[in-house]
């Protein structure tokens, strides 16, 4: 069996089993080229890859996801113990073993403006990790050898995740990884068999760099999906040192340089490379090599 189809049995492990037989039958392109599982309480069941949906069918008939098939789903996902996710579903997914992330819609309660607890859930999409050695390719050996920081740039399902555990396997001895969502590590070191680094699972970012950069004085710091809230911590993370190696989501050129925190941070000078990414339907394919000291 290969690394894409155990990514793929570990997924959908939450499922029940009549939907996970039907999942297993699906042909071996198709299995290849997964990126999510979308169950919607009386809607069709949804395998999505390659920028296509594509409905599971069992004689002729769209099969539907029941009421009854997204709880057990849940409860599997949160391994019966709800209260210890409770943190996670405010932020609307749960992280479960594999890496793999799945998004949680349901009935939310809120308290001073933000989200309480989320009950009823309706509807759950699970995002199949990606784990394969050298997921990077070409990418890694262009850009890693170069001096400054790295980013990864793309579309939700362009493959940056994939690509950044990547880097972690080959970065070499002294790096940290603050993975705030457990999608990185897997939740366990081993998943990625990242022997030579210090994981920092579930540490919001802003937190976790400023305790690898303290504490641990690595050389390079790897985390995933930066936001406007990291801006501080990663400079404070690059004035100090560090090289950082990381993801944002980006839909095309335009829109990476016409965000404002990602400008402050490309001002510092210590990203010198952004690799941007072509989109889901084409996962890990570089749409441009940009040299932001060329660009400059």
């Amino acid at each position: 069996m290969t690394v894409r189809e155990n990514n793929f049995i570990s997924a959908i492990s939450p499922l029940p089993e009549n939907i996970r037989s039907q999942l297993k039958s699906q042909s071996p392109e198709i299995i290849k080229k997964a990126s999510e599982i979308r169950l919607r309480a009386g809607r069709p069941i949804l395998l999505t890859g390659g920028g296509k949906d594509f409905p599971l069918y069992s004689f002729g008939q769209a099969i539907i996801a029941r009421k009854e098939d997204v709880l057990e789903t849940f409860r599997n996902i949160c391994e019966h113990s709800l209260y210890s996710h409770e943190e996670e579903l405010k932020n609307g997914y749960i992280t479960f073993k594999g890496g793999h992330r799945a998004g949680i819609c349901g009935t939310a309660f809120s308290k001073e403006g933000k989200v309480a607890a989320v009950r009823d859930i309706s509807s759950i999409c699970i995002r199949i990790a990606g784990n394969e050695e050298n997921a990077a390719g070409e990418i890694f050996d262009k850009v890693f050898y170069k001096d400054g920081s790295i980013m990864i740039a793309g579309p939700p399902g362009s493959g940056k995740t994939t690509i950044l555990r990547d880097f972690a396997r080959k970065a070499g001895k002294s790096v940290a990884v603050v993975d705030e969502r457990l999608e990185l590590s897997g939740k366990t070191s081993e998943d990625i068999l990242l022997a030579d680094a210090d994981i920092f699972s579930g540490y919001p970012k802003p937190q976790g760099i400023e305790i690898a950069t303290r504490c641990f004085a690595p050389k390079i710091i790897i985390c995933d999906e930066i936001s406007p809230n990291d801006t501080d911590a990663l400079l404070n993370a690059l004035f100090s040192g560090v090289r950082l190696i990381t993801s944002v989501h980006a839909g095309n050129k335009k829109e990476l340089f016409s965000r404002p925190f990602l400008n402050r941070i490309f001002a510092s000078g210590a990203f010198k490379t952004v690799v941007l990414l072509k989109g889901s339907s084409t996962p890990g394919e570089v749409e441009e090599i940009i040299d932001l000291e060329g660009k400059n």
